[in-house]
Formats: structure tokens, C-alpha cells, sequence
């Protein structure tokens, strides 16, 4: 799963990301009308971890329309391969959003969005 916030408490709209080529409707059944104070996004990737097209697709197709016009932005993520491959660092600098990446071994430390976001998807009892 992934899913970021702003500095203002805005949210993103959660990615579950699963196993397989596709996402098929019945994997979804009992997420689609739920009560949840946020969208859901879906992908697959052929292991269910988080792949560089995934990361992509998600920052192009929800983070960014989510922005607005506002700029600069700045992103503030763990260093794994798959957010700063070179295709998402271009997508970044053509919309003008920096990314500052986590010291390595450092991200348990500073996850203040765990609270502030994850647990609203926990609570619904979405990921278990």
C-alpha cells in the first residue's frame, strides 16, 4: 500500500497494490461502497511490491492532478528503487515537485503519516 498527505492533513488517495497482471473487480467486492473518508486506487504488479511503472502511473495519475496549480511542491519519501528511478525524478522536475529523499534506516523515525493516515485505513479494516 502506499498513500501520502499534505502539510495541511490533505489526503492522497491510498494505492493497494496486487498480486498478479490485472486487477479484477471481484478482488475489490468488499472495498467498493465501503464508508471511507478517502478514494481508493488499485494496481498489479506480477509480486504485489511496489514496481517503478506502479510508482509512476500513481504519481502522474493521482498525485499530481491532486496538486493543483500551486508550485514548487515537495515530496518527501523513503529511497526505495522504485521512487527515485530516473523516470519518476524527470516526471517530478517537468512539474516542478522536489523530492527529498529519507536517510537510509531513518524512515521509523519520522512516519507522523501513520497516524495521521494510515490509521483511518486500518480502522476500516482494509489491510489486515
Amino acid at each position: 500500500m502506499l498513500t501520502g498527505a499534505s502539510a495541511n492533513g490533505k489526503k492522497l488517495s491510498p494505492l493497494i497494490v496486487f498480486k498478479g497482471k490485472f486487477v479484477w473487480d471481484q478482488w475489490m467486492a468488499e472495498l467498493v461502497g465501503g464508508d471511507y473518508d478517502f478514494e481508493l486506487s488499485y494496481a498489479a504488479s506480477t509480486k504485489g511490491w511496489m514496481e517503478t511503472d506502479v510508482f509512476y502511473n500513481y504519481i502522474e495519475k493521482v498525485l499530481i492532478p491532486s496538486l493543483g496549480e500551486e508550485r514548487p511542491v515537495l515530496i518527501v519519501y523513503d529511497g526505495h528503487s522504485t521512487h527515485v528511478h530516473v523516470r519518476v525524478v524527470e516526471l517530478a522536475i517537468r512539474n516542478r515537485i522536489t523530492i527529498l529523499k529519507l536517510p537510509p534506516q531513518t524512515s521509523h523515525l519520522q512516519q507522523p503519516i501513520d497516524i495521521a493516515v494510515f490509521k483511518s485505513i486500518w480502522d476500516a479494516k482494509l489491510v489486515e
